[in-house]
């Protein structure tokens, strides 16, 4: 009896005490044939495993989806069953840190709760999603949590992906995926981007060269260009010696920079002389030779301006960890002072497939699937009439190869997130064709369930020129995530070689296509804690800033393309954003740290 059970202890000891990581729910890795157990979610709809609906930032073939029903508690969830399925291990520094990729149509929180096989568990841990209709990794930190009670032999995880305590107003399709357990990072030994200056804890070392001097100072001009409280000041030629043309300063960071996301470094920056180049090298730590530079120009003397510099196909994996800046690069100076601050990686406004579909975009792909013996191309627009005067069209033959087609053939577009008809459930389209009285059908589908569909026809009224289509989905439900769409010419006949044209497929309720573009506002950073900053491509009139009782805290006219907000006073939580750009109005969640 000794020996079976030295022979446990030993088993256990090897093999016992570890989870199985990441869990993906791909064939072959660890999720997809666990049992998974569903509860309070009234009538408990099982836990599915499902083809990725938008690889936009999670590239996985195969995901969680769990629907949380409206009629379900604001706490429903799923659990994986107790024992080998997860594997046997303990809370460590090794693994307290839990990642998980969701996919959901609301903002709320996720939760996150660790089990041991009698059911003793510490409290779930929560995050909130900021990203609606998008892939998003979340972090749980359970690190407070090491050594305490219930924290040993937990073989079991608990996802809860839509906790709400206010309760759901429809049935929300929650997907989630990657989870994974790593060790925390370690504290980062020095400053990291965005460089504020503004910590009275870090210490801001700059390494000086060429005769200029970098120091922390107060902000000499607290104006609407830059309020925050401190800044770096240079002066180039600060003994009294003409400085070297190349003089500048360097500050090392605690970590590389991650260039995973963007690629664009922007910096406020204040010089008593516009037109002067002001240079921003990026260096490797350990070897000086490995570096990128890029330069930009001042175009305001005596104020703050931000700058831009983007470093297109940046190395990664170089570990960009000096930040080095040259003002009046080129140029001696005897005692010039300049000053910057906010030194930021930001994401750049991603132009992605959406509606209005117009065809107009140089650097978008429109990628269509054709079937039925239908081809569709963009084109120029062969009749730039009063009725559709844009450059470029879609083109569908029907019977392209002179074998005639099916009565269905047709073509399909994926957009890069599912339509929002929150506002509104018409689409329009405008069309040309040869032939008055036939029938367009328009299809909405689920990306990754076609089986999940809606359609609607409408009929052509003239021929040989453009018109605009209505197609009504009265009650559609947006939950379903349509994010695929298809048309299909002369619906119910067969063609051989009959040719139509397609724009401006968009929801009624777009004001314009020719502003779509400056609706796109870019907040960043986000989440943040002191400032966050406001960016669109077109002309922002007002920001109004609304806490989640609906109270406006704070509001701002101006008349620019981005500003900055002092949200330091804010509570932590999550807030809207209500912008008016050239006219149309627009919301944005950020989320207060």
């Amino acid at each position: 009896m000794k020996k079976i059970t030295l022979l446990l202890t030993l088993l256990i000891s090897v093999f016992g005490f570890s989870q199985n990581n990441p869990i993906d729910f791909e064939t072959g890795g660890n999720g997809s044939t666990w049992t998974w157990n569903v509860f309070e979610n009234n009538s408990n709809p099982a836990l599915e495993f499902v083809a990725n609906p938008n690889s936009t930032g999670n590239s996985t073939t195969t995901v969680a989806k769990f629907t949380a029903l409206q009629t379900g508690q604001p706490w429903a969830g799923c659990e994986s069953a107790h024992g080998s399925p997860l594997g046997i291990f303990d809370l460590s520094a090794s693994n307290a840190i839990i990642k998980i990729w969701v996919y959901k149509p609301v903002i709320s929180d996720v939760g996150i709760k660790l089990v041991t096989p009698t059911g003793g568990a510490r409290p779930e841990k929560k995050v909130a999603n900021t990203l609606i209709n998008q892939w998003e990794e979340l972090t749980f930190d359970f690190t407070n949590y090491i050594g305490l009670g219930e924290t040993t032999g937990l073989d079991q995880i608990v996802v809860l992906p839509d906790y709400n305590l206010s309760g759901r107003t429809q049935n929300n399709i929650c997907y989630f995926d990657q989870i994974t357990f790593s060790a925390a990072t370690p504290a980062p030994t020095g400053p990291e981007l965005p460089l504020t200056f503004e910590s009275s804890t870090l210490t801001y070392t700059f390494t000086d060269f060429g005769g200029a001097i970098t120091t922390k100072v107060a902000n000499p001009d607290a104006t609407g260009g830059n309020t925050s409280a401190t800044v770096a000041k240079t002066v180039k030629g600060a003994s009294g010696v003409p400085s070297e043309t190349w003089a500048g300063s360097s500050i090392s960071l605690g970590s590389p920079i991650d260039f995973t996301s963007s690629q664009v470094i922007k910096i406020k920056t204040w010089s008593p002389q516009s037109g002067i180049t002001v240079r921003l090298k990026l260096e490797k730590l350990s070897d000086p030779n490995v570096f990128v530079e890029q330069d930009a120009t001042t175009t305001v003397a005596n104020s703050w301006e931000e700058l831009t510099f983007t470093f297109a196909g940046i190395v990664n994996a170089n570990n960009y960890q000096k930040v080095v800046v040259f003002f009046d690069f080129g140029t001696a100076q005897s005692g010039a002072t300049y000053y910057f601050d906010d030194v930021m990686l930001v994401p750049s406004i991603v132009e992605t497939l959406e509606l209005p579909l117009t065809f107009e975009s140089s650097t978008l792909t429109y990628t269509f699937t054709d079937f039925g013996g239908a081809i569709t191309t963009k084109v120029a627009n062969p009749d730039a009439t009063g009725g559709n005067t844009s450059a470029t069209v879609a083109k569908t033959v029907k019977g392209a190869s002179g074998v005639p087609s099916e009565t269905w053939a047709g073509s399909s577009i994926s957009l890069g997130s599912p339509i929002d008809f929150t506002s509104s459930q018409v689409i329009k389209i405008k069309t040309w064709s040869p032939q008055a009285g036939i029938t367009v059908r328009l299809k909405l589908e689920n990306l990754a369930n076609g089986a999940i569909f809606v359609e609607q026809d409408a009929t052509t009224t003239v021929a040989n020129a453009w018109e605009e289509l209505t197609f009504t989905f009265a009650g559609i439900v947006n939950a379903n995530n349509y994010q695929k769409v298809v048309v299909f010419f002369d619906f119910g006949t067969a063609q051989s070689g009959t040719s139509y044209y397609f724009d401006d497929v968009m929801l009624e309720t777009t004001a314009s296509t020719s502003l779509f573009k400056s609706f796109k506002i870019n907040l960043y950073p986000n989440p943040t804690s002191n400032v966050l900053n406001i960016e669109s491509l077109g002309t922002i009139q007002t920001i109004s800033v609304y806490n989640v009782l609906g109270q406006e805290v704070i509001n701002k006219s101006l008349n620019s393309t981005s500003t900055s907000l002092d949200v330091s006073s804010l509570n932590s939580g999550i807030y809207v954003v209500k912008t008016v750009v050239d006219g149309v109005t627009s919301s944005t969640k950020f989320i207060k740290q």
